[in-house]
């Protein structure tokens, strides 16, 4: 067994009292309780060699990169109240990124920390369908002379690649 597999008890443990809000923790309610005892389950499935791999490519994008996202796709950010791995700060600065250009939007789910998708699935679900309401909503921008023309296929690309390697279909 890897020092992390040693680990993995403690660690999950650390997860769930930061990841799960205090009325979880506590089972205050029978749909708390049953997300209290799913919570072992969820985090013995994951192999700590998956988390070593997922944190040893990890990089935080620019801050440039973040609003030139933010400029072009409409975003939505949904935050626990409490949530104790990503603090509410962190999650209004990055949505301060975002508000570049395109619309975006910051909602905090009340009585809910990081797993707020768990905690409070109905909340979560209506935040995301008004959003996706909005967004259909919204009349489409025009491209640009500049859009329409990186919209061309560059016909010399596929003029000059080669698909050899594909498999015929047969």
């Amino acid at each position: 067994p890897s020092v992390l597999s040693l680990m993995h008890p403690r660690l999950s443990a650390g997860f769930e009292a930061l990841a799960l809000h205090a009325d979880t923790r506590a089972g205050k309610t029978a749909a708390r309780r049953y997300l209290l005892g799913l919570a072992p389950a969820v985090n013995a499935a994951n192999d700590m060699f998956m988390c070593k791999a997922y944190y040893r490519q990890l990089s935080a994008p620019s801050k440039e990169e973040i609003q030139s996202v933010g400029a072009e796709v409409p975003c939505l950010l949904i935050a626990g109240e409490d949530d104790a791995l990503v603090p509410p700060e962190s999650t209004a600065e990055l949505h301060a990124l975002l508000s570049s250009g395109a619309p975006s939007e910051m909602h905090s789910v009340r009585a809910t920390s990081h797993q707020l998708m768990q905690e409070d699935p109905e909340a979560v679900n209506a935040l995301l369908g008004a959003f996706l309401q909005s967004v259909y909503a919204r009349p489409k921008p025009k491209k640009t002379a500049k859009a329409r023309a990186s919209a061309v296929p560059d016909k010399s690309f596929a003029s000059q690649t080669r698909f050899s390697s594909l498999p015929s279909e047969e």
